[in-house]
């Protein structure tokens, strides 16, 4: 089982942008850090794309498709290790890296 994302993980675009998330748990903390929502959309910042000379290639926001099924916090399934995100406008897959391993969901 892959494990709940929380605030202190790592999210980037696929160029190496960091993704920021709109809002994380304010009831739930894992290891003292909040857990992370299905909540869109993300804020890609500093993605090394949008400084070429074409900015459609770059990412300026990300969305998560995907998310746990039974678990959830305030009535939003909470994001996992193993959940998909798309960067926009580039259509990319974002990176999660860095994740807890101590609670685990499907």
């Amino acid at each position: 089982m892959p494990g709940v994302l929380t605030s202190k993980a790592v999210v980037m675009c696929s160029h190496g942008g960091v993704c920021q998330p709109p809002m994380a748990s304010p009831r739930v903390r894992i290891s003292g850090a909040p857990a992370l929502m299905l909540r869109n959309p993300w804020i890609v910042a500093g993605c090394p794309a949008l400084t070429g000379g074409n900015p459609s290639q770059g990412c300026m926001t990300a969305s998560f498709q995907s998310a746990a099924v039974r678990v959830m916090a305030s009535g939003q399934p909470l994001l996992l290790q193993s959940s998909v995100a798309i960067a926009m406008p580039s259509g990319l897959p974002v990176t999660v890296a860095g994740t807890q391993a101590r609670v685990m969901a499907k």
